[in-house]
Formats: C-alpha cells, structure tokens, sequence
C-alpha cells in the first residue's frame, strides 16, 4: 500500500482553513501539447502554520507527507515537510481557469 507521498506544484485556493490545494500538472501525450490538473488537497499537523497556508495562489511548492482519509474530503497528503518558492514582485503569475 501507497503511503508515503512527494509532490510538487503551484499553490491553489484554501477549501478551508485547515487545508490547501496544490495543483499538479499532468502532460497529455499528443500532438496538441495539452495538460490536466490534479488538485491533490494537503493538511499540516497544526491547521493554517507553515508556509503553505501563508504563500500567495500559484507559488511553487514541494510536499512530503503521508496519505490519509477524511469523510469529508476523501483521501488528502498530510504534510511532514515543505518548501515554498515564493516568484518575485515583479514576477507576474498567469492562471488559466480550470476546466
């Protein structure tokens, strides 16, 4: 059994305050260069203290953690380690709406 997870990608919305989205690119093979986003719902030990809950939308992260279970949201990475790459001022982040 799958327990132990790594991840990176951008940081999405807050569905709650004990919990973050982090948007994980996937590459569609074919000629259209196209891609789907997984948002794959992350929880910190103590709810809304690190560096995930504190960066701003489409900051690049990377997460250890381990897979838990909640009735609410499914199944969500409970967060052991982070790092957060907060862009540059005058680094202007370009969102696309997901689909």
């Amino acid at each position: 059994m799958l327990c132990s997870v790594f991840l990176s990608g951008r940081l999405g919305k807050k569905p709650d305050p004990a919990t973050r989205y982090v948007e994980v690119d996937e590459v569609i093979p074919g000629p259209t260069g196209t891609f789907r986003v997984h948002l794959i719902p992350v929880r910190a030990r103590f709810s809304g203290k690190g560096a995930i809950f504190t960066a701003p939308e489409g900051a690049f992260a990377i997460v250890k953690g381990r897979l838990e279970t909640d009735p609410d949201i499914g199944v969500y990475v409970q967060m052991e380690l982070e790092e957060v790459f907060v862009p540059s001022p005058n680094v202007k982040i370009i969102r696309k709406a997901h689909s």
